[in-house]
C-alpha cells in the first residue's frame, strides 16, 4: 500500500508549518475520514488534534480506524463547524483542507477560527488551483459545488481581508485524477502512480492542483 493522494503531500506540507508548542491543540475541520487528521496527531508535539466533521460515516470511520491515535492525543467530532468554533475557547492552529470552497458562509468560518486562534498560531489553508486540469474537470463533473472559487492571488487577498497574513504558499500535488484515463487502468497502484507522476510533473515545471497557505493573524 502506497501513501493516499494528495492528502499525504497535503500533511506532508502542513506538518512542516504547524506551530510546535508542547502543550498545543489543533483542530482539523472538515476532517474528512480523518487521515491528516491523525497523521497530524502522530508526528506533532502537540497536546491534543481535534477532528470534526459533520458526515457521521467519515467519524465512525476515523473513530474505528483511527482511536485515539498512537499518543493518545487524537479526538474526533461528529459537529457542525459553526457550533464547535462557538463553543471552543482557543487554539493553537486550525486545517482547512481542501474545504472552504465548499462550506457556507466562509466569512463567518474565517471570522470564527481568527477569533480562537493564539496570537502566535496558524491556519494552514489548502485549496484548489482553479487553473488545473483537475480543477477544470472536477467543475465538468459537478459544477454547482463549489460556493468559492479563488485563484491564488484573490484567495491571499480574501483572507488578508478577513485577517489573516499570508506567510508562505506553496504549490502542492502535481498530478491531477479527475478525468485522468489512465486510472482504470492503474487501480491496484492508484497512489503509487499518481505520486509518481506528481514529482515528474513538479520535475518538468508542470501546473499544482493545489495551493498550500500559511496563515497568521495580523
Amino acid at each position: 500500500m502506497f501513501y493516499p493522494y494528495p492528502q499525504h503531500q497535503f500533511y506532508k506540507f502542513i506538518i512542516g508549518n504547524l506551530p510546535q508548542k508542547k502543550y498545543s491543540s489543533i483542530v482539523d475541520g472538515p476532517c474528512g475520514y480523518g487521515y491528516i487528521t491523525s497523521k497530524v496527531a502522530s508526528s506533532a508535539d502537540v497536546r491534543q488534534v481535534i477532528g470534526i466533521d459533520l458526515g457521521s460515516d467519515c467519524i465512525s470511520h476515523a473513530r474505528r480506524i483511527y482511536g485515539k491515535g498512537v499518543n493518545g492525543n487524537l479526538d474526533y467530532a461528529e459537529k457542525d463547524i459553526h457550533q464547535f468554533l462557538n463553543a471552543m475557547d482557543s487554539f493553537d492552529g486550525y486545517l482547512l483542507v481542501n474545504s472552504i470552497f465548499l462550506l457556507p458562509e466562509p466569512e463567518k468560518i474565517l471570522a470564527s477560527i481568527h477569533s480562537k486562534l493564539s496570537s502566535d498560531g496558524a491556519l494552514v489553508v489548502i485549496i484548489p488551483n482553479v487553473d488545473s486540469k483537475n480543477f477544470i474537470n472536477f467543475q465538468k463533473i459537478d459544477p454547482e459545488l463549489n460556493k468559492l472559487i479563488l485563484t491564488k492571488e484573490q484567495a491571499e487577498k480574501f483572507f488578508l481581508e478577513h485577517g489573516f497574513k499570508t506567510e508562505k504558499v506553496k504549490p502542492l500535488a502535481f498530478s491531477y485524477f479527475f478525468g485522468n484515463k489512465l486510472l482504470p487502468f492503474t487501480w491496484k497502484f492508484r497512489n503509487l502512480y499518481l505520486c509518481v507522476t506528481s514529482c515528474i510533473n513538479k520535475a518538468l515545471g508542470r501546473k499544482s492542483n493545489y495551493w498550500g497557505f500559511v496563515l497568521s493573524k495580523k
